[in-house]
């Protein structure tokens, strides 16, 4: 199933690397190096010894290294990291459909642990995604939200404050399942959900991901559990049209095609 799932993956990110262009498409690559490290000289450097940093499962290669050299005069240098703070970097949404198109929007997820670090620390990573995100929206030249969550947030279908980016929980489970449907991995771990059997609801979810990691050539560290996608309340169509509404103030036709 795992390595399915990988060819599966490795075929949509080259299927998204001919649609975007080579200097998007090399960015995309640099990106996972960007919010790997903290480094002068290059985009997302925040300068306190605090910030955290790596990128589970997660180890650049020399190309990677090389990449970087398009885009910045500073060499990036590999450094050790005991517990890496995000879990996984995804792009997700349209990126993923057939809807993608030139003028489309990146959104793209960052997966952190919130028990690696205490709260003030991932203040200062919120700072280094922002900065990170300026960066690939002048690279790339489209609209990119870089969204900071943590996985535990996400297992429990919490997703920030209801705002034209952020649902709430008004469409926990829509926006799950959106993600598990279209996302695009770029580093990181891998979603526990492409392990189970299609159909799962929560608690045999559950019961899966128990029995998985108590298996012993199981390797456990490069995977991030997310959660289930169950069916969506009844409850969650109507928070759904809600946010689409806040959402029309920008993109009023996008809105009403969504609903």
């Amino acid at each position: 199933m795992e390595q399915a799932f990988l060819t599966y993956t490795d075929y949509r990110r080259k299927r998204l690397e001919s649609q975007v262009g080579r200097t998007s498409t090399q960015a995309l690559r640099v990106l996972p190096l960007l919010l790997h490290f903290n480094q002068p000289g290059v985009p997302g450097y925040v300068d306190d010894g605090r910030c955290p940093i790596g990128i589970g499962n997660y180890q650049p290669s020399d190309a990677d290294i090389q990449l970087a050299r398009v885009f910045f005069s500073t060499p990036l240098h590999r450094t050790g990291i005991f517990r890496p703070f995000v879990e996984l970097v995804a792009a997700m949404g349209s990126v993923g459909t057939i809807a993608f198109s030139r003028d489309s929007d990146l959104d793209i997820w960052v997966c952190y642990d919130a028990l690696a670090v205490e709260p003030d620390r991932v203040e200062l990573y919120r700072r280094k995604v922002k900065a990170v995100e300026r960066w690939l929206a002048e690279t790339t030249g489209r609209p990119v939200c870089l969204f900071l969550m943590s996985s535990a947030s996400i297992r429990e279908n919490r997703f920030g404050e209801t705002s034209a980016e952020g649902c709430g929980s008004a469409m926990g489970l829509l926006l799950k399942e959106e993600f598990y449907r279209t996302h695009i991995h770029l580093a990181g771990r891998y979603p526990f959900w492409w392990l189970a059997d299609p159909g799962l609801d929560e608690k045999a979810y559950r019961r899966f991901v128990e029995f998985t990691r108590m298996e012993e050539a199981f390797r456990n560290s490069h995977y991030v559990d997310l959660g289930a996608a169950g069916s969506p309340r009844l409850e969650e169509y109507f928070g759904a049209a809600i946010w689409q509404i806040v959402k029309a103030w920008k993109a009023p036709l996008k809105s009403v095609l969504k609903m």
